[in-house]
């Protein structure tokens, strides 16, 4: 036996194998061997040196185009099979479309340095903790606010307070400032703010920003509406409002008291022409409603229409009139001599 070493190892495609009527010598019987041996050595150099791209890789794939979370990977380790190692790709990969989705296609080149941290930097750096630089002491102008984010404001200036229409100057005030068009240090040029403070208990100010002149507009909450006739009978607070529901309630209870009225006595008439009104003693609380629109010479004005009320004096009627003009009129004349009325200006 001797030691055999093939240096250009060239693959074959078939082997020779010995005949029966082959010669039975070692190089006859060695051909095929020697075949084998050179197709095994051109194999390894290929499996070791060889290009890969054109062998198939049979694996279970989770990647996806429309991936909707986030799938952790396992460590890659030394060792494992190609198929373990291209499944843990395909989730790679997947994971890539889902985190590409949820940053979304708005260009940042322009914010920072154009890169998601220098964009978040910014986001950050926007909605940082109240700091010095976000305290004011005294407001005495809205310049003083130079960013967006979070200020905290101890007291502002009573006159610049009533300039802006801040009616309740408590005090203690914290603003979000959600929009800031600026120089940055001493102008706030537009923009919009919420103004808030414990003490205000249960609505905040809402500031306009326009051409550096800052506008408040007071914003109630639920809080302060007034949702039944006993509460709008016990407000004393100008900032509540009437609920639907209960003015519906007062108006129904005020229509009822009307009826309640006509019924023990008011008479309400209709409009009728005043030369065709006779006054009596009789009915003394009755009230009347007429019209003027004859020309009667008894009135300031030619042309308008009135009210005849009751006096304590049954002798007497007070009159109101309003004239064509739109001016109001007051007056009395006895039962005795309705077209002779003293009228006060």
């Amino acid at each position: 036996m001797k030691t055999y070493i093939e240096k250009e190892p060239v693959f074959s495609d078939s082997i020779q194998l010995t005949e029966t009527t082959d010669p039975g010598n070692a190089d006859y019987m060695n051909i095929s061997t020697k075949q084998i041996f050179a197709n095994t050595l051109v194999n390894q150099k290929e499996i070791r040196e060889g290009d890969s791209k054109n062998k198939i890789i049979t694996f279970d794939s989770m990647d996806s185009k429309k991936a909707d979370k986030w799938t952790d990977v396992a460590m890659m380790e030394s060792g494992e099979k190609h198929k373990s190692l291209i499944e843990k790709i395909s989730i790679m990969f997947k994971n890539v479309r889902y985190l590409y989705k949820l940053l979304g296609t708005t260009d940042i080149s322009k914010i920072e340095d154009g890169t998601v941290t220098g964009a978040i930097k910014k986001v950050n750096k926007a909605l940082k903790p109240i700091d010095a630089e976000n305290r004011i002491e005294e407001m005495t102008s809205i310049n003083q606010i130079t960013s967006v984010g979070f200020w905290k404001i101890a007291t502002i200036e009573n006159n610049y307070a009533h300039e802006i229409g801040i009616d309740n100057n408590v005090g203690d005030f914290y603003a979000i400032v959600s929009n800031y068009n600026g120089n940055g240090t001493d102008r706030y040029t537009f923009g919009d703010l919420l103004l808030f403070s414990p003490r205000l208990q249960g609505y905040h100010y809402a500031i306009n920003i326009w051409n550096e002149n800052a506008q408040a507009r007071l914003v109630l909450t639920n809080d302060n509406i007034l949702t039944t006739k006993e509460q709008i009978n016990a407000n004393t607070d100008l900032r509540n409002i009437a609920g639907a529901t209960a003015m519906k309630e007062m108006f129904s209870e005020i229509n009822s008291n009307l009826a309640n009225i006509n019924a023990t006595g008011l008479t309400k008439i209709g409009a009728v022409p005043w030369k065709d009104i006779i006054i009596t003693n009789s009915g003394w609380n009755a009230v009347v409603f007429f019209s003027n629109w004859t020309g009667e010479k008894c009135f300031p004005e030619n042309y308008g229409s009135g009210i005849i009320l009751p006096c304590v004096d049954v002798t007497q009627k007070r009159i109101l009139y309003i004239g064509r003009s739109g001016k109001l009129y007051t007056g009395f004349c006895f039962v005795s001599d309705k077209d002779n009325i003293t009228w006060y200006s």
